[in-house]
């Protein structure tokens, strides 16, 4: 990760404030010692300025604000120079290196050709990575940081205590435990504490009234909790935490309460009743969940999509006596369409509008208007937002159906099942982000798994053990592709391949779903 040789001199960073030139003999860069003198920093401006005015010289103070938000001022020895830089702490060091040797001496420029180029250090640290950032790489208002030549790196600090020397090391490793990774911790386990009371409120063998009543006044005590957190805490992370399970715990009220005063609890139909309660007072308990809490309304949509899949699979249950398999397949259908639409609708949401096309002469200078970006980024981070909670709403979804389809052992149930599971596969290849990405995915990897335990609990041992082999096999060849695949171009003809088949699976979806649903068989009989 090293910077090499600038073969041109390229234009400041509009963001970067230039040095105040350091009196000729300072110490090196090797020599820990504080330059002599004083330095100076002024803003750069959008031109080429000189580096610092007469003022500057003769006060010795600095002209950029010390309140400024996003800058990181440090002091950058050279050999021959000091100088002092208020660089924005949110662009990787290998773009504001090339300033940082513009202003650091001209002659280095060119200097840098001869021995492959300059890297920047701590005094007694290993070499910056140029891809991070300066508030990744943990740099702070007067640090101190030394251009060196690649080939002449200055050594890292010896250590004369052991136990001090590993305590650093360990400090400064990824993944250390933290007052944020403690409240996630305890926020995870509370999650985990009201999910076993859930579902020990559902197992059958208390009265059924006291159950359900149970569950209600635990989903509302947990809006009650989440408005003191959002409101009187200011956690919106426990809030958001407390409000959503408060869903749940309605949605297990609501499904107990059709079974009061039932006679027979068994069939598509009492199930579909069941259901349809449940995912309406699911439902309310989202929409009072972003009443109550100031919190990101993005996880109460999400909660509100999939309780939405539910009730329509317990109205398909109840109105036409469905079997469970055959709502699931239907819901899949709706679920697979909605993934398809996440971006758009995510984009809309965000608050983000693209002008409509031009039909005439007079209309191609209006939009043209250059959008602020600090309202741009902050309106596509809350798309990001939108697509992640969207997409793990259809993951879930489609997560449910492909178990109803899976277990059956019927033909179509499988291919469908197949085919689902190989399309939200397929399309996880085209999203960059990466949960975005997981969510969609491990739906099909899901799927895939059903089927294959289907298979295996139906068939003898000869079949078995052919699977047994078949998924050796697999594994086998994942193992080469972790060793090839990561960071190489594939042939473009593979690409393409991929999206015919994505395409296929998603065009096959729906006559799968007819097939599922015996509309063939009807057909067949209805026309002889």
């Amino acid at each position: 990760m090293l910077f090499g040789p600038c073969p041109f001199r390229r234009p400041p960073h509009p963001r970067a404030t230039p040095p105040a030139s350091g009196h000729p003999g300072t110490p090196g860069a090797g020599d820990p010692r504080p330059a002599p003198g004083r330095t100076a920093t002024h803003p750069v401006p959008a031109k080429p300025r000189p580096a610092f005015s007469r003022a500057s010289k003769k006060k010795g103070r600095s002209v950029s604000d010390n309140a400024t938000a996003g800058l990181c001022r440090m002091n950058i020895r050279t050999s021959g120079r000091s100088v002092d830089l208020a660089v924005p702490s949110d662009v990787p060091i290998a773009d504001l290196l090339p300033v940082v040797i513009g202003y650091a001496g001209d002659e280095l420029e060119e200097s840098g050709l001869e021995h492959g180029g300059w890297v920047l250090q701590r005094l007694g640290g290993a070499p910056l990575d140029l891809e991070s950032t300066a508030q990744a790489l943990g740099l702070r208002d007067g640090d101190t940081l030394y251009l060196r030549p690649r080939v002449e790196t200055l050594p890292e600090a010896h250590f004369d205590d052991l136990v001090d020397g590993m305590a650093g090391t360990l400090r400064e490793r990824p993944h250390q435990w933290s007052q944020d990774a403690t409240r996630w911790l305890l926020r995870t386990l509370l999650v985990c504490s009201v999910a076993a009371a859930l579902v020990i409120l559902v197992l059958p063998g208390a009265p059924v009234a006291l159950r359900a009543a149970a569950a209600a006044t635990v989903g509302l005590l947990l809006l009650a909790g989440a408005a003191a957190a959002s409101r009187a805490m200011a956690d919106n992370g426990t809030a958001t935490a407390l409000a959503v399970m408060a869903g749940p715990c309605l949605g297990a009220a609501g499904w107990l309460l059709p079974v009061l005063g039932a006679q027979d609890g068994s069939g598509a139909a009492a199930t579909g009743s069941r259901l349809l309660s449940a995912a309406a007072a699911s439902a309310a308990g989202a929409g009072l969940a972003l009443i109550v809490i100031s919190g990101p309304a993005r996880f109460f949509l999400a909660s509100a999509v999939v309780a939405v899949a539910a009730w329509l699979a317990g109205l398909l249950m109840a109105l036409a006596d469905l079997p469970a398999p055959h709502a699931a397949a239907l819901v899949a259908v709706v679920a697979t369409l909605l993934g398809a639409a996440v971006p758009g609708v995510s984009f809309w949401l965000a608050g983000l509008r693209m002008p409509p096309l031009p039909t005439n002469a007079e209309e191609l200078q209006q939009g043209i208007d250059p959008e602020p970006g600090e309202r741009l980024v902050t309106r596509t981070v809350r798309a990001e937002g939108w697509m992640t909670a969207l997409y793990g709403a259809v993951g879930v979804i489609c997560a449910g159906a492909l178990t109803a389809l899976g277990r059956e052992h019927d033909t179509p149930a499988r291919v469908t099942t197949a085919v689902l599971a190989l399309l939200l596969t397929l399309h996880s290849r085209g999203i960059g982000n990466a949960l975005q990405r997981v969510a969609v995915l491990l739906p099909g990897l899901w799927g895939a798994a059903v089927l294959v335990v289907s298979l295996a609990a139906g068939s003898g041992a000869g079949k078995r053990l052919l699977l047994v082999v078949l998924l050796s096999g697999l594994a086998a060849a994942l193992a080469v592709l972790c060793w090839a695949l990561p960071g190489r171009r594939l042939v473009p003809h593979w690409g393409r391949a991929a999206e015919l088949l994505h395409s296929a699976a998603a065009i096959a979806l729906l006559p799968l779903v007819l097939w599922v649903l015996g509309v063939y068989g009807r057909m067949r009989g209805v026309l002889g």
